[in-house]
């Protein structure tokens, strides 16, 4: 993995790899606690905590975003209050909106280059400044194809079912409508 800015914190300071290393070190990280705001138990904003949290490891085809900017939607209101039905794994991490830098790509195959590791031919590179669309569509269905995820029968919502963005580092799947990239710019 290109890694232009250094190692990034993950968790417990254990050297691991993401991708393929290129020379003996090169895409070595160490691993620490991010900070993150959570709660263990669905209420006020009195069951909101900050605390430390294990930085997600990016899967094969996942891109590790480093947040400089999260924004309070009402949905993480509604999450946080909970509502029947709604099944979260606990401590759950809010937010649906949020902005920042690529930091780690684990691509899942060496070549040819996955769609995060393009760059110049419509990816995202190691060191982009992004913007999270907080839509989770499928990715393979009519509409997810034709751009259209949020009328996708598996749509989601980041930091709704899944972990948010109220934390220093979001991990993220490969799909070419999840992020915009401003290629550094």
């Amino acid at each position: 993995i290109p890694l232009d800015s250094g190692p990034f914190p993950c968790r417990n300071y254990t050297a691991v790899t993401f991708g393929r290393p290129k020379s003996n070190m090169e895409g070595w990280v160490t691993i620490t606690p991010m900070k993150a705001v959570l709660f263990h138990q669905h209420g006020g904003p009195e069951v909101l905590e900050y605390a430390d949290f294990p930085t997600p490891e990016p899967k094969p085809g996942e891109a590790l975003v480093r947040l400089r900017a999260a924004a309070l939607n009402r949905v993480d209101v509604f999450v946080r209050n909970g509502w029947p039905g709604l099944k979260l794994e606990l401590p759950h991490i809010p937010g649906a909106d949020g902005a920042g830098e690529v930091v780690a790509i684990n691509s899942p195959h060496p070549h040819p280059l996955s769609h995060w590791e393009r760059g110049a031919e419509g990816g995202v590179r190691s060191g982009d400044r992004v913007v999270i669309n907080a839509n989770l569509g499928c990715g393979q269905c009519e509409y997810c194809l034709a751009g259209k995820d949020n009328l996708c029968n598996e749509w989601h919502l980041l930091g709704e079912t899944g972990r948010g963005t109220y934390a220093e580092y979001i991990a993220l799947e490969e799909h070419a409508d999840e992020m915009g990239s401003g290629h550094g710019t």
